[in-house]
């Protein structure tokens, strides 16, 4: 398997413009490491590219930016339909072996568990973020989503620098502790709702597999 990374970040709804605005954080820092990456954003996001490009390529490292379920991580919306992109008792086999992130909702419940992915770093619950509608055109001035997403984006860039998959947790939990020390603290009137989600997903953020894996 090659120290090649691949990451689906499709744009087609609120979430998954901020989502796909995070993505792109992680391709950059990619770059500047000068890693090897397939990126496959918006439309490109569907299920033959995705586990085309995993067949040919074999990354060793895969990033969903999506929506998911317990049993599945979606992609593009087409047709009014989301794509199903990896689900569990149909193709999870595909991340064998890998090193695997994904903040699709509640996706480590059944499919984290059912890959047999070397480390499935994933959320056991829902992915919580709040935001601001009007930001949707500018998601780096969104103040609202910033503390959820800046914190879990630490997990692919700790991996991408080399740090092992448990550091790199590590690295996303400390992100999240310090945001809602500063929400406890803060006046503003989303704050609580900020705070809830930071707490949840501090708490629903898990590691299946190997902790010691490696990018």
């Amino acid at each position: 398997m090659s120290k090649k990374m691949l990451i689906g970040r499709p744009k087609y709804d609120d979430i998954t413009i901020h989502l796909h605005y995070w993505g792109s954080a992680i391709i950059s820092y990619a770059k500047k490491r000068a890693v090897d990456f397939c990126d496959l954003p918006e439309s490109k996001c569907n299920r033959k590219s995705d586990i085309g490009h995993i067949t040919k390529l074999d990354p060793k490292f895969v990033v969903f930016h999506s929506h998911g379920d317990e049993r599945t991580i979606y992609g593009h919306k087409t047709n009014s339909e989301e794509e199903v992109l990896i689900r569990a008792g149909e193709n999870e086999d595909i991340l064998k072996g890998r090193v695997v992130y994904s903040i699709s909702c509640a996706s480590s419940k059944i499919l984290g568990r059912a890959c047999s992915a070397q480390a499935f770093i994933g959320y056991k619950e829902d992915f919580i973020f709040y935001y601001m509608p009007t930001r949707l055109a500018r998601p780096s001035t969104d103040r609202v989503a910033k503390p959820c997403l800046e914190s879990t984006t630490q997990i692919p860039l700790a991996i991408i620098k080399g740090n092992s998959v448990e550091n790199a947790v590590g690295k996303a939990k400390s992100f999240y502790i310090n945001h809602i020390r500063q929400q406890i603290g803060s006046k503003e009137l989303e704050a609580p709702y900020i705070l809830q989600a930071l707490i949840d997903n501090f708490h629903n953020l898990e590691v299946i597999g190997d902790e010691k894996a490696v990018f």
